[in-house]
């Protein structure tokens, strides 16, 4: 499964991995959004304050 993230700015990003693992990625043990960067191994940073959508690809 993949994931399609939209940024306010309207840049979208594809993740090879599930909405639910994504989402855990963008907050903390207390599930309150990481006023922060995230950074991926595909070479970019997100910062989940920015995300205006996260949502499954199905392919």
């Amino acid at each position: 499964m993949k994931t399609r993230i939209v940024m306010d700015s309207g840049r979208e990003y594809i993740l090879d991995a599930p909405k639910s693992e994504v989402l855990k990625l963008f907050t903390n043990s207390l599930g309150v959004i990481i006023n922060g960067f995230v950074h991926f191994e595909e070479g970019f940073s997100i910062a989940p304050l920015h995300v205006s959508s996260v949502e499954e690809v199905r392919e």
